[in-house]
């Protein structure tokens, strides 16, 4: 049996009014990704101007970085999965130790007038064991900036905060964000720095140290 869902409050709303205010006056574009579109969500991205809405099908999904405001949504949600893909580290990746700390993340770096909004989407906590000494890149979600409003998404990692933001108003609704952590370190489900953070039906479950 399906529950009803309560309705967004006030606050939510206002934002996602806001985050069509900011659309510019164009037309808005709305770009698939799938079996009947582009292959991945970073080649929408690419193509992706403000206000423009990216629809995923079904499927496993690479990382990516978000520069724009714009909303990314699961055609049927939880069924959309984003990991970490090692083929699109950069060249010599994994033999510099700045890039293995950095790369493994999904990155949105946002100007302070912008707005991206995600729905459905889960981000897995996958891991890649780096040429460069044995290393494991973990994937994670960080935010700086902006505004991000996260509808039925999940937030997952096994070796930092699940969910990072800084300078960012983030906004979840009926969200998770879990760490497992590792066993030399207590890592946090969600780290917000600088930021105002708004949750309904939403948990945050972190790793203790071992």
């Amino acid at each position: 049996m399906n529950t009803p869902r309560q309705p967004l409050s006030p606050f939510v709303l206002g934002l996602f009014a806001l985050a069509v205010a900011q659309s510019p006056t164009r037309a808005q574009a709305t770009l698939v990704v799938g079996p009947t579109g582009l292959a991945e969500i970073r080649d929408a991205i690419a193509l992706a101007a403000p206000g423009d809405v990216i629809v995923v099908d079904p499927g496993t999904y690479a990382h990516f970085e978000l520069g724009i405001g714009v909303t990314i949504r699961a055609r049927t949600p939880g069924t959309v999965q984003i990991e970490f893909d090692p083929a699109q580290l950069p060249a010599g990746c994994q033999t510099n130790l700045s890039c293995v700390l950095t790369e493994a993340s999904t990155r949105i770096g946002l100007a302070a007038d912008q707005t991206v909004v995600l729905d459905g989407l889960d981000f897995v906590g996958n891991e890649f064991v780096t040429a460069f000494f044995g290393v494991t890149m973990h994937h994670r979600v960080q935010i700086i900036g902006g505004t991000v409003v996260a509808e039925r998404c999940t937030f997952a990692t096994s070796g930092s905060a699940a969910l990072s933001v800084v300078a960012t108003t983030l906004v979840l609704r009926e969200c998770t964000a879990i760490s497992t952590g590792t066993a030399n370190f207590s890592m946090p489900g969600l780290e917000a720095t600088q930021s105002t953070v708004h949750a309904l039906d939403s948990s945050f479950t972190g790793s203790q140290f071992l």
